[in-house]
């Protein structure tokens, strides 16, 4: 007797937000296991960035163990040219007609993109994202530089380390001049990429890898007995680091899941751990920023670099892969 085909439905909530995404997370891990998996938008109203790529590295770790993902309630969900435009179905190997016509997007949003070993991959996608967060500044500007090599130091590190398939995308908050970015993998988390290196120690736990993470010039592909190159530019293990340091001083929040572990900051103060249950087996990161609270971009660029005790950034030509 064949047994019965392994199923279940997960409703997205209408609204997520920082606050909801370790509800999101809990809710998602109940599709582990099973061979089919409905993701029912019928509610949606509003995803940030990290809850679409979280959504969607998840499905795809389901997808890469032989599960299969359907589509549910997307024709009563109000939300649904949105997720059209940012590619979510798309990602998803949904194929549904589009009626609208698509207008460029580097002033509101950066689509999902994949993370590939293509050549220029990392490059092409944190120029679209820089451009995202500053739209006045230029290439030269010791900011426009930093805030490139940062972001892609972090999609590099999804790309490298996460031994998965990652996922990143960029939203605008003209009302607010917020920008809210997030990248996503299904890979093996923080800790696993720290496995096998001099420093596996200190990344006994989750929460351990994520403080180590966090720390200025500590990459795992540096910590390997023999360094594993990244085809291109050495990295300086920084992408984290300057990453907080933007976020609190642009008056904004870092939040990282990975495994059990959670880390979330707000303006630069640590919030209280979430309640047990949170689960991604990847990495999640998002990170939002407020570009009007950015006064001098120098100045910001000189306390990053004094803080990390790290001279200018060489941001040509990030990582050349």
């Amino acid at each position: 007797m064949i047994p019965p085909m392994s199923r279940i439905t997960i409703p997205l909530p209408p609204r997520v937000f920082e606050d909801q995404l370790p509800h999101l997370l809990r809710s998602l891990a109940v599709g582990d296991g099973h061979e089919e998996v409905s993701i029912d938008i019928s509610e949606v109203k509003f995803l940030t960035p990290a809850a679409i790529v979280a959504v969607l590295a998840r499905c795809h770790g389901w997808m890469a163990r032989g599960g299969r993902i359907f589509l549910r309630g997307a024709h009563e969900c109000e939300n649904l040219r949105y997720l059209q435009r940012i590619d979510f179905l798309r990602h998803l190997g949904i194929d549904m007609e589009e009626d609208f016509h698509r207008h460029p997007t580097a002033d509101r949003f950066v689509p999902i993109q994949a993370l590939t070993f293509a050549r220029g991959n990392v490059d092409v996608i944190s120029s679209e994202i820089t451009r995202c967060v500053l739209p006045n500044s230029e290439p030269s500007d010791d900011v426009y530089g930093m805030m490139q090599y940062a972001t892609g130091e972090l999609l590099s590190n999804a790309k490298y380390h996460s031994g998965g398939k990652a996922f990143v995308c960029a939203q605008v908050f003209p009302q607010r001049n917020l920008v809210r970015i997030a990248v996503a993998d299904d890979g093996q988390g923080i800790r696993g990429s720290f496995v096998n290196t001099t420093r596996e120690a200190d990344a006994a736990t989750p929460d351990d890898a994520i403080r180590l993470a966090l720390q200025p010039g500590v990459s795992s592909a540096n910590l390997r007995p023999v360094p594993q190159p990244y085809g291109g530019r050495s990295h300086r293990g920084v992408g984290l680091t300057i990453t907080r340091i933007l976020a609190a001083q642009a008056l904004g929040e870092l939040t990282i899941s990975t495994e059990s572990g959670w880390f979330r900051e707000r303006h630069g103060q640590e919030l209280p751990p979430q309640s047990p249950g949170v689960s991604f087996p990847g990495t999640l990161v998002a990170v939002s920023l407020h570009r009007d609270h950015i006064a001098d971009y120098a100045a910001m660029h000189a306390t990053a670099m004094a803080e990390i005790g790290m001279g200018p950034l060489d941001t040509g030509g990030i990582f050349g892969d």
